[in-house]
């Protein structure tokens, strides 16, 4: 529903409107925490660039470049299975 995908970002009273139209069509039995839908928004609307900056401010070039061959790795394999399938 597109009105209910908005009300996420309404106030107090129309969040409890939402929870109980919920309950009544799906059979939800509480809210979740502001925060949890909060953080569920940024990772859906902002996922890949959160996890990017992430990764350049935690990992070290090294890491990267490991993480790369890894993957470089697992999909020369994946290509040679299904070669010789």
């Amino acid at each position: 529903m597109v009105v209910q995908s908005k009300l996420v970002h309404a106030s107090t009273p129309f969040q409890q409107a939402l929870l109980e139209l919920e309950r009544k069509l799906l059979g939800v039995e509480g809210d979740e925490q502001r925060w949890q839908k909060c953080t569920e928004f940024s990772e859906s609307a902002l996922g890949f660039a959160t996890g990017a900056l992430y990764v350049d401010r935690f990992f070290s070039e090294s890491d990267k470049h490991q993480v790369i061959k890894l993957c470089h790795y697992l999909f020369c394999i994946r290509i040679m299975h299904i070669g010789s399938a």
